[in-house]
């Protein structure tokens, strides 16, 4: 049995998917070694100008930056019958399922070299009444994607775990269970 089906059988509990841990250790260690060797290279040459060591500052920071979502941030999706939700770090969002549809994985800018990370899962918001942000976010974003939203996955690897097509897939017949589950009449 695939990991979709295996999810989906659980149904109507929970279920929670986190990031890939592995992602962000792999870029902090890239930062780091940047980070290390732009140290390494600014003290042999006796570098003193501060342009110098805006590099060392920028992967610096990468690295401190992954170390930190690793160990306490992190980044998590749940499903649920109402509908699905995301926190990456202090951020959150929720949507219920008969807001939202059709989900795809998307591309921005097609045909453009380095497609691979500029997927992501992508989906139409329903609701009818928007800020006036949202409704220029999502214009941009639909004309970039053909898809009002997208799933946030930095770096568009992990898919919270899974693929990004089997995540779409996830999220499109999980959806489709819980607005039959709605329809279905309860017991007497």
């Amino acid at each position: 049995m695939d990991r979709v089906a295996t999810l989906l059988a659980q149904f109507p509990r929970p279920v929670i998917l986190a990031a890939s841990k592995w992602k962000w250790l792999g870029l902090s260690a890239v930062s780091a070694v940047f980070a290390g060797a732009g140290i390494a290279e600014n003290i042999n040459a006796n570098a003193t100008a501060i342009f110098d060591w805006v590099g060392v500052a920028f992967f610096g920071l990468c690295t401190v930056s992954f170390v930190f979502f690793v160990s306490f941030a992190g980044s998590k999706m749940r499903l649920d019958e109402d509908g699905f939700g995301w926190r990456i770090g202090r951020l959150r969002e929720q949507w219920r399922w008969t807001d939202v549809g059709d989900f795809a994985v998307v591309e921005y800018v097609a045909g453009v070299p380095g497609a691979s990370l500029r997927k992501r899962i992508g989906f139409n918001d329903k609701r009818p009444v928007k800020t006036t942000s949202q409704r220029l976010g999502e214009g941009l974003t639909k004309a970039l994607t053909q898809r009002d939203c997208f799933v946030p996955d930095p770096y568009g690897s992990s898919s919270f775990g899974l693929p990004m097509e089997d995540l779409a897939r996830l999220m499109s017949q999980w959806q489709e269970r819980a607005l039959a589950a709605r329809r279905e009449p309860g017991p007497p």
